[in-house]
């Protein structure tokens, strides 16, 4: 989703892109 892209950018360390869907 879209906001996960901004979600993930602020927790990369913690929950990759991929995991996520970016």
């Amino acid at each position: 989703g879209k906001l996960v892209v901004t979600f993930n950018q602020n927790l990369g360390n913690l929950v990759p892109a991929g995991i996520l869907g970016k």
